[in-house]
């Protein structure tokens, strides 16, 4: 998809749609921020190559501790990827930080999926994630908001994946890998089913009424009502929100935090099957934030926090 496309079709989806839901389905964060939502010319693309965990790679590295054969032959096939795609703008890139953070989620995810599996991510970035659900026999649906990274992540799975990619902005026939343009989202014309989302480094940068709708949307789209279930490794910048006000969004509609360490968030929502929700709950910590947030914000439910 070009750019002009790419525009055109946005401008016209955003004149159907109210203005309230326009502003929630802006990049609420990268525009308070200052963070380059838009390019104007396709080589602008060269600056998305590994961006979003800049400076993260030898964390990444120690995190993993050790990296399996199978895992590295992946990461060398989608770094390879990569590296051919930054070719195309007379650059270099392997997108090393970027691809070892999500072989980190991938380790996560693995424990909820099988290879028949398909998966919802929102806010891909980069597009990475996509890569490794390829590689590994998973379908994926890719929803994102932002022009530049929509526009990125479109050239880099056209170049690489070709036929087993469809942009479902253009397209209605899904294949492996499959982008949905944020209109196409809230307008309810896709029609898709998943058994995961994933939501890396996103959650608390969501517009709050972004996050409630997105998130009360999909309750009915899940392959297995028994077993809904949000992965989220890394919530995201607390420059604008906080873990407290994305969990008590997320509680309000239904959404339980179930594990909150090393910066993993998983929630699972409260119409899975009992099994499911038991098999999943953890020893529970006193959380001192999440009150004081409940205090300020939702007296009548202090009791409830606890």
């Amino acid at each position: 998809m070009d750019i002009k496309a790419y525009n055109n079709l946005e401008n016209i989806n955003k004149g159907k749609l109210p203005n309230k839901i326009v502003e929630c389905f802006a990049p609420y964060h990268f525009e308070k921020s200052g963070y380059p939502t838009k390019i104007k010319k396709l080589n602008e693309l060269s600056k998305y190559f590994d961006v979003m965990q800049e400076n993260r790679y030898f964390q990444n590295i120690e995190s993993l501790q050790h990296i399996t054969d199978e895992e590295f032959q992946i990461l060398k096939k989608i770094a390879n990827k990569i590296k051919n795609f930054s070719n195309s703008f007379n650059k270099f890139s392997l997108g090393r930080n970027t691809i070892t953070r999500c072989l980190i989620s991938k380790r996560i995810i693995d424990n909820f999926l099988n290879k028949k599996s398909t998966i919802l991510e929102i806010g891909p970035g980069s597009g990475y994630f996509a890569s490794f659900a390829y590689e590994t026999n998973i379908k994926y649906y890719g929803m994102e908001i932002t022009q530049a990274f929509y526009l990125y992540q479109s050239k880099f799975y056209k170049k690489v994946y070709n036929e087993d990619y469809a942009n479902l902005a253009e397209t209605k026939n899904e294949k492996k890998i499959n982008q949905i343009p944020w209109w196409e989202w809230v307008s309810n014309k896709i029609k898709i089913k998943f058994d995961l989302i994933v939501a890396n480094h996103v959650l608390c940068e969501m517009n709050s009424n972004s996050l409630i709708y997105t998130f009360k949307k999909s309750i009915d789209l899940f392959k297995n009502p028994e077993e809904k279930i949000i992965v989220s490794e890394g919530i995201g910048s607390r420059e604008f929100s906080s873990p407290e006000h994305v969990v008590y969004l997320l509680k309000n509609i239904g959404w339980n935090l179930v594990h909150a360490n090393e910066n993993i968030y998983i929630f699972v929502h409260n119409s899975s099957s009992k099994k499911f929700i038991n098999n999943m709950k953890y020893k529970r910590k006193f959380n001192f934030q999440y009150l004081r947030y409940i205090i300020r914000n939702d007296k009548k439910n202090i009791l409830n926090s606890f």
